[in-house]
């Protein structure tokens, strides 16, 4: 009887355990299935879908003649899964990888541990291989070791127009120039693909849900001229080498247009190795330095004079005085380079008299004075459309001190930037008319055919075609023997030139031995093709920087290098 009831109790007790299994499987089931179902039937979902950009190939930049500048290859990270290889397995698999990459096994092997001490499922042990170099990887079929394909930015022509074109970062953000500027055309827009994988995580084709395909960027067609351009960063190697400068910019232009042919700045830097050069590298200084223009902004207040017909060219100015009586005020006049004596009312502007200018200031007074310096552009940006312009600094008359009438037409007291500068030099050259500056000319599809045009603009007009034929004259003239700038002359080509020295502002007073150097103008006078502008920053040189001695023979080099490839012709007499 014993036994018999020792068995009902373990058959009970069987019972209850049996029960209360069953009881915890179904509490677990209702669990699942009612409490938790939407939250796991989410994860489920999350975990067979699959989500993948398909990201947009960016829009080639081309120069004037269809020259590539900017392009976007296809290029492939590779990588190695931690999970995947056994410890013996993984110095065989890198040891092959690093004689297809040309690298040290031991570098590879030294990455990957250091990811599995990360924790790290996938660890990237090269980057930016060529498609067929990864070809070459991928039929060696190692499981664990694959590669991610992305798009990147190359420059053919590495720091050539580097402050014009910008350039576009590792993680696809552009910066600066072009790139930046134009960048809802060139960039595109990016695809996905929505599908389901299954559980070794390969893409189940007929369970795509959705599939957007990418847009590739558009093209973009500049004004420059590749060659144009290389000419002008060549005179700046050679002012480089034979001045030592803080910095130059040179630029050149189509006045009939504005288009930019050539924009170059030093320092400079490579746009394929961006990151390995210094900010004050990457500044575009033609529109962002400011400097005082000098006798280059003599332009303005002969232009002023000539309009408002209060200039005689055979009246005489006295430039040897070193004050002027206005009433019961004496005005102190600026020192000239050298003694004038008396001057015609042209030759003030020949022989660039500062004296001979403060003059003609008075005469006119601050507010003829100034509208005309608004009116050819200074005090506000040119509109080129590249970030970091500055607008440079022109004073009201309200805000001006006793000197600013005698100093600003000499081109003191103003701020200005090179592009400001040529711009206003442009506007003689185009029969008065002040342009925008323009890069871009068009945006291309696929076919390399137009989309959008983008056409010249006229700003305003600044002088009658009259008084831009006369001043046209002045400054031929004083690119002669008896001018300034007598070294950009090229006999039988009508240059055009006038150039500019200023001291540079060293704490609050100017500088003896610190100078800009400056010339602006156009060829051929009469039938101009090309406006060019050189703007050296403090050239080392035994006496003072003139831009009559650093910038009008640079002037010269990049004209004469320009009338064969422009097929210029001499001036018929």
């Amino acid at each position: 009887m014993r036994g018999l009831w020792v068995s009902r109790g373990r058959l009970r007790a069987l019972s209850w355990a049996i029960f209360f299994g069953f009881a915890l499987v179904l509490a677990r089931l209702a669990y699942l299935h009612v409490f938790a179902s939407a939250r796991l039937a989410q994860m489920a979902k999350e975990n067979r879908q699959q989500f993948r950009v398909l990201h947009a190939r960016r829009g080639n930049i081309v120069d004037a003649h269809g020259q590539l500048l900017a392009s976007t290859r296809p290029v492939v990270d590779v990588g190695v899964d931690t999970c995947v290889f056994a410890p013996k397995a993984i110095n065989e698999a890198l040891g092959l990888l690093a004689k297809i990459l040309g690298k040290e096994p031991q570098g590879l092997v030294a990455l990957y541990e250091e990811g599995k001490q990360r924790q790290a499922q996938w660890v990237k042990l090269a980057e930016g291989l060529s498609p067929d170099r990864y070809t070459q990887i991928s039929n060696l079929k190692w499981k664990g070791i694959y590669g991610n394909i992305r798009y990147e930015r190359v420059y053919p022509g590495n720091a050539l127009a580097a402050h014009l074109l910008g350039f576009v970062n590792y993680e696809g953000d552009p910066s600066m120039g072009v790139e930046q500027a134009l960048d809802f055309y060139l960039r595109g827009h990016s695809g996905w693909v929505e599908s389901e994988k299954d559980g070794k995580r390969r893409e189940i084709a007929h369970r795509r849900h959705r599939e957007v395909p990418a847009t590739d960027g558009f093209h973009v067609k500049l004004s420059l001229d590749a060659h144009i351009q290389a000419l002008c960063e060549e005179e700046i190697q050679r002012l480089v080498k034979e001045y030592n400068p803080l910095a130059v910019a040179i630029i050149a232009t189509e006045p009939s247009s504005g288009r930019v042919l050539a924009l170059a700045n030093y320092p400079t830097f490579d746009l394929n190795h961006y990151s390995k050069a210094p900010l004050d590298a990457q500044r575009n200084r033609a529109i962002t330095d400011i400097y005082e223009p000098g006798s280059c902004f003599k332009i303005v207040p002969m232009t002023a004079a000539l309009e408002k017909k209060c200039l005689s060219f055979s009246e005489i100015f006295d430039c040897s005085q070193a004050t002027v009586t206005q009433g019961e005020r004496v005005i102190k006049l600026p020192k000239d380079h050298k003694p004038m004596g008396k001057l015609s009312g042209e030759e003030i502007f020949i022989k660039s008299s500062n004296r001979g200018m403060a003059h003609l200031g008075l005469r006119l007074g601050p507010k003829p004075l100034y509208d005309m310096a608004v009116a050819y552009g200074f005090g506000e940006r040119c509109g080129l459309g590249l970030i970091g312009e500055s607008p440079g600094v022109l004073h009201p008359p309200k805000r001006w001190d006793g000197l600013t009438i005698t100093r600003l037409p000499m081109g003191h007291a103003v701020g200005a930037t090179a592009l400001q500068v040529h711009m206003a030099m442009s506007v003689l050259a185009n029969g008065g008319l002040l342009m925008r500056p323009q890069v871009a000319t068009a945006v291309l599809d696929a076919a390399l055919q137009p989309v959008l045009t983008f056409e010249p603009r006229v700003r305003r007009r600044v002088c009658s075609v009259q008084t831009a034929q006369t001043l046209k004259k002045l400054l031929l003239r004083a690119t002669s023997k008896e001018g300034t700038s007598f070294r950009a002359e090229i006999p039988g080509y009508g240059v055009a030139v006038k150039s500019g020295t200023t001291q540079k502002l060293i704490g609050r007073h100017y500088s003896r031995n610190h100078h800009v150097a400056s010339c602006s103008g156009f060829f051929p006078a009469w039938a101009p093709r090309v406006a060019i502008t050189v703007v050296v920053d403090q050239p080392v040189l035994a006496g003072t920087g003139y831009g009559g001695v650093v910038t009008a023979p640079a002037f010269k080099r990049i004209a004469l290098g320009l009338i064969p490839y422009l097929s210029v012709e001499k001036i018929k007499n």
